[in-house]
Order: C-alpha cells, then sequence, then structure tokens
C-alpha cells in the first residue's frame, strides 16, 4: 500500500467550557512542536462526550476546519 496523502488531524479533548482561544492556541502550539503548517490540518475531531462544547465548535470554525463528532462505543 503506498500513501499518498498525510492527513493531520487534531484530536481535542478538554475541560467543560474551555474557550475557543484556548483551544486554538493549543492546537497551534501542538503543530508548531511537530513542525507542521497550519495549513496541514484537515479537520478538528472530539468524542460524543465533548460534541456539545461550544468551544471545541467555535475553534474549528475559527480555523475554518469540519468538525467531526466521533461517537462512543
Amino acid at each position: 500500500m503506498e500513501l499518498r496523502e498525510t492527513v493531520i488531524i487534531a484530536g481535542i479533548g478538554c475541560r467543560k467550557a474551555a474557550t475557543a482561544a484556548e483551544i486554538e492556541t493549543v492546537i497551534a502550539a501542538a503543530l508548531v512542536r511537530a513542525g507542521l503548517a497550519p495549513q496541514v490540518l484537515a479537520m478538528v475531531a472530539t468524542s460524543a462526550a465533548k460534541g456539545h462544547e461550544v468551544g471545541i465548535a467555535a475553534a474549528a470554525t475559527a480555523l475554518g476546519l469540519p468538525l467531526v463528532v466521533v461517537p462512543g462505543s
């Protein structure tokens, strides 16, 4: 199998009521630490337990990325 494209997804878990700005800051820091440009980020994902957090949805929107809520098992 040959991989043709790298997909980077920011998996977000946070404390209750974390702000979009806090989440965006953490995502930016993680990308810098990994040596990745912000443009490589394809989406933001979170668990169903955190899918209602306004800060996560607002951060994804501010970054221009889709938010994917991963259902629990």
